[in-house]
């Protein structure tokens, strides 16, 4: 949703295409074209670009944003799950989880573990 928004400056998607290319090639099957790669793989540069998108114009940045509550209400209002947060709280318990900086700064910059790399392909 973010690549194909036209405030999203064109110089900045070719950026992000070319460090696709250079640092996420692992994504690329035999059989994919150039714009199945790029549309697997792309997710994976938003991390490292994650200073460029948030220092956007504030108007690109805004209409980016509206873009994403639109869409993402939409499919919630599919999903039908509207009035399920009270159902949530009473049900499901929270596990406690100590963030570890080191492994949110690596995700962000793409870097993955080697459990991560394992994992990955197995929802394709």
């Amino acid at each position: 949703m973010i690549y194909e928004h036209p405030s999203l400056p064109a110089a900045l998607k070719e950026e992000m295409y070319a460090w696709t290319r250079a640092h996420a090639s692992e994504e690329r099957k035999p059989t994919d074209t150039e714009q199945q790669f790029l549309y697997k793989a792309r997710k994976k540069a938003i991390g490292p670009f994650k200073r460029q998108l948030w220092s956007l114009d504030a108007t690109a940045r805004d209409a980016i944003g509206a873009t994403l509550q639109e869409r993402f209400a939409f499919l919630m209002k599919k999903l039908n799950i509207g009035g399920t947060a009270d159902p949530v709280r009473r049900l499901v318990t929270v596990a406690a989880i100590e963030p570890s900086r080191s492994a949110e700064t690596n995700a962000a910059a793409g870097i993955i573990t080697a459990a991560e790399r394992k994992a990955e392909g197995l929802s394709d």
